[in-house]
């Protein structure tokens, strides 16, 4: 793109009309900053629209290279500006500076004036195939700023350039991938006569990857339709995500299963956070995904989170993949006794697995031997014996019991504290076992009663399902 060099004086200014020193109005619009700040657009574009209230001045005056006051506005991102003059009338709403060959709709488009750019379009006048000596377009710029009911009126009106690009090696279907906008992308492959697999220079990414990262699941599958997308590409060095990191991150189940169907590629990439697409497809709960990934072997199935030092098996077992997470520990290497670093403070698989109610989970994580039967959810004090009891888990809460090392007065003090422990929870489900066996290892809390109607989930901080039912939640991402 040719950034202008703007003249400081009126000598290059022509004009039929008689203008008093310091009162030109396209001088006044060529001094104004280029990337001017919102208080500095708002300081010139009272001072024009006060001067074109007032009457007098030759809108159409142009300099030396055709620049005109409603080019200027464009170019210097006055909105407003533009908007009047176009209102008041000029002669040529298609002027095209001599020097740059670049016009109004241009800037329009280039500085994202969409109410400009379509007013622009309306008149049915403008050239929407004028190009700058890098070769972009209004296009372009439309897609590139993502003023995305301008770039579709552009390909509605039909231009002859669809794959204009910029000097990175990008094109407006790369950014129309890159700024989410899928009704865009869709058109422009509809249209067709675009690169689906160009490289922005400067990263290496694609308009594949970008569809990815965006959870854009019905552009990347059409992209992958085509067969002429690279699937190997990573992201930025220092980043190391790939297509598939993103499709489980964003929890596109069908997108994953079909590039990992594609296959050819490292299915265990890592990124910098050392989290994987194992990692995130238990994190995302997506089962198929995650057996999936299990079949094809080569994982570290124990790679952690740098945030918060969780794994995929404590993944697994929040989101409630029991079989998933029966799978990673047949392997024999993933740490069963990962604690969560973060927001939620001491968790770990065992105690996640009580909470959502997998017994046959919880009962293969003691067998291991290697767990914290006792483990504390920092933030409400719960614990594996708590969440046993709660969820009608009754093998599980005898099991740790039998321990003899777990809090059997412990209770939720967390903001949703529901008045409740192992003790009541064990009563109301009729576990009368679990109870004499609570009472003998001393139990002080013996006449409570529950007052919150609702099981609250900690992690969410809001109700999600009635007291002691078995529902799971899913865990917040953030990458």
């Amino acid at each position: 793109m040719v950034e202008e060099e703007w003249g400081q004086s009126a000598s290059g200014a022509t004009s039929s009309s008689v203008v008093l020193p310091g009162q030109n109005l396209l001088l006044l619009l060529l001094d104004a900053p280029r990337d001017a700040s919102d208080a500095e657009i708002m300081t010139v574009t009272t001072a024009v629209i006060r001067l074109l209230d007032e009457g007098g001045f030759d809108v159409n005056e142009a300099t030396e290279h055709g620049r005109t006051p409603l080019y200027c506005a464009c170019y210097k991102s006055l909105e407003r500006v533009a908007l009047r003059l176009l209102t008041i009338g000029v002669d040529d709403v298609d002027v095209k500076c001599r020097r740059s060959h670049t016009t109004p709709l241009y800037w329009a488009c280039y500085k994202g004036l969409a109410p400009v750019a379509m007013r622009l379009l309306d008149t049915g006048v403008v050239d929407v195939d004028v190009m700058d000596a890098y070769g972009t377009t209004p296009l372009f710029w439309a897609c590139h700023t993502g003023v995305e009911e301008v770039a579709l009126r552009l390909l509605d009106i039909g231009v002859k350039e669809n794959d204009a690009g910029g000097t990175n090696g990008t094109t407006g279907f790369y950014w129309a991938c890159f700024l989410a906008l899928p009704d865009l992308a869709h058109k422009l492959m509809d249209v067709g006569g675009i690169d689906v697999d160009a490289v922005d220079t400067r990263y290496g990414t694609t308009p594949l990857f970008c569809a990815c990262e965006k959870g854009l699941d019905t552009v990347a599958l059409r992209l992958l339709d085509t067969g002429l997308v690279n699937i190997e590409v990573h992201g930025p060095e220092r980043d190391g995500t790939t297509p598939l990191w993103w499709a489980c991150h964003e929890g596109k189940e069908t997108l994953a299963l079909k590039l990992l169907e594609i296959g050819g590629f490292d299915h265990d990439a890592q990124a910098s956070n050392g989290t994987t697409p194992m990692y995130w497809a238990c994190c995302k709960s997506l089962p198929s995904v995650a057996m999936k990934l299990l079949d094809l072997g080569g994982l570290d199935v124990d790679a952690k989170n740098t945030r918060n030092g969780v794994t995929p098996l404590w993944c697994a077992c929040y989101s409630g993949l029991e079989t998933v997470a029966l799978r990673i520990l047949d392997l024999g290497v993933a740490d069963v006794a990962v604690k969560e670093t973060c927001r939620l403070q001491g968790t770990t698989p065992l105690l996640l697995a009580c909470r959502n109610g997998l017994e046959t989970l919880a009962m293969r994580l003691m067998d291991t031997g290697a767990v914290d039967v006792d483990a504390k959810d920092e933030r409400n004090s719960t614990t594996p014996l708590f969440w046993a009891c709660e969820k009608g888990l009754e093998t599980v809460a005898l099991r740790l019991l039998e321990t003899g090392v777990v809090d059997v007065n412990v209770m939720d003090t967390g903001p949703t504290n529901q008045n409740v422990n192992p003790l009541l929870s064990a009563c109301e489900s009729g576990f009368e076992k679990v109870a004499i066996k609570i009472l003998e290892l001393g139990c002080v809390d013996l006449d409570l009663k529950r007052y919150r109607t609702r099981a609250w989930d900690p992690a969410l901080d809001e109700p999600v399902s009635k007291a002691g039912s078995h529902d799971v939640v899913h865990l917040p991402s953030s990458r």
